[in-house]
């Protein structure tokens, strides 16, 4: 390929994500398809765990994947919208027997396409569970496309970027500037220019849809941004020894102030609303 072959070629792929997933499928197309049916004969159906602290503890531990060859078409107006508020999850069975869990302050809508089972993350996060079918299964957000049949994963989307967690299968991260495949406990984020891997605890860090928080070993401060989340406020430390603070705790999904009681008699933290959009967490 010339030079301006290449200038051309890489400009196609960035006009869009479409563009780049027909280049992805085609480069996959032999060493995906062999694989993917093997993964497909036994797939696996885990049953959810009841998270508490007691078992905490111990706690820590593609059926068939069509590639399209033909460019896909852009998404028609998006329809079905499903949002959510603060602290609310929302758990929504899809026509072809596939199942959305959204979580807090979140929204996602189906778009129409020939081709694919098509859905988008506007904002927040969404754990999705496909069934096999015959159309591959694609959630889009800003940043790109998370690609998977017969998988469980989840997407959220917001200002940091995109971040795409494993639970079972395989799934295809389609990003403008590059792509990764990941299995079961690999997360990707992709953000501007960048897209990192590493290794996460699937289990632990969707135990959202059972409604709970579930840290392990984790900062303070990632730990007050979860809860956060389902909050009106925004809940921040206030005590600069706090810091390097670990935390290993199961939180019940529940009013901020109820979490923030249960972090605080475990470690011995209190926190004091100084205004209507801010919580400060300090020493007791």
């Amino acid at each position: 390929m010339s030079e301006h072959e290449h200038a051309r070629f890489k400009r196609w792929l960035s006009d869009s994500t479409a563009n780049t997933q027909a280049y992805i499928d085609a480069e996959h197309l032999w060493d995906v398809v062999g694989s993917a049916l093997d993964a497909g004969r036994t797939r696996r159906f885990v049953r959810r765990r009841a998270f508490s602290i007691a078992a905490f503890a111990t706690a820590a531990s593609i059926a068939l994947l069509a590639v399209l060859i033909a460019f896909r078409p852009p998404a028609e107006d998006p329809t079905t919208p499903w949002q959510t508020d603060i602290g609310e999850i929302r758990s929504v069975l899809l026509a072809d027997g596939s199942r959305v869990t959204v979580n807090t302050a979140s929204a996602v809508v189906e778009t129409e396409q020939k081709d694919v089972r098509g859905y988008r993350v506007d904002q927040g996060e969404a754990f999705f569970d496909v069934v096999p079918g015959d159309r591959p299964f694609v959630v889009s957000t800003i940043w790109g496309d998370a690609i998977a049949i017969g998988t469980s994963f989840s997407v959220r989307s917001d200002s940091n970027g995109m971040v795409v967690s494993v639970a079972e299968g395989i799934v295809e991260v389609v990003a403008p500037h590059a792509s990764t495949r990941l299995t079961v406990d690999q997360q990707a984020h992709v953000h501007e220019a960048t897209l990192d891997e590493r290794r996460i605890n699937a289990e632990v860090l969707h135990a959202w849809r059972d409604g709970s928080l579930v840290f392990e070993d984790a900062r303070l401060d990632e730990v007050l941004q979860s809860i956060s989340r389902y909050s009106q406020k925004r809940i921040a430390i206030g005590d600069g020894s706090l810091a390097d603070l670990r935390v290993t705790a199961v939180l019940t999904i529940a009013h901020s102030d109820e979490m923030l009681d249960a972090l605080g008699r475990s470690l011995d933290l209190r926190w004091k609303a100084v205004s209507d959009r801010l919580i400060l967490v300090t020493r007791s």
